[in-house]
């Protein structure tokens, strides 16, 4: 069984949230927000496709990007990438608390069913072993 990307509390270390500007006033912007700028990489989607086009146009543009589990909903990464916005849009508030405990339910939920499929594994060898 293949390993699902999962956060332990105890051993986790908080992943940064890193932005890509579009002018050099969204990079001040950005860095007045402490996101880190993201130095290597490509940009896809949406969000190239505004970085590129409103560069030109000189319209402000930030696209935000944090590490994520691509294999189960990430919603520990949502509020990160959801509290940055909050930073940097300063007219507006955004709860983030409800996402942090829908994290915390899915977590729960991946660990029983990770512990289910241990336990049926573990069963099968057995009675295949008897």
């Amino acid at each position: 069984m293949e390993k699902l990307c999962l956060y332990e509390k105890n051993n986790s270390k908080k992943t940064r949230v890193y932005g890509i500007a579009s002018t050099e006033r969204a990079r001040k912007e950005q860095k007045d927000a402490h996101i880190k700028q993201l130095t290597l990489g490509m940009i896809y989607g949406v969000g190239g496709v505004l970085l590129n086009e409103d560069r030109w146009d000189n319209f402000d543009v930030i696209t935000l990007l944090t590490e994520a589990c691509p294999d189960i909903p990430d919603s520990l990464e949502a509020a990160r990438i959801l509290e940055s916005i909050d930073i940097l849009i300063s007219h507006i508030k955004i709860e983030t608390k409800p996402l942090y405990q829908q994290s915390k339910k899915v977590e729960d939920q991946v660990k029983m069913f990770r512990k289910q499929a241990d336990m049926s594994q573990t069963d099968a060898y057995k009675a295949m072993y008897r």
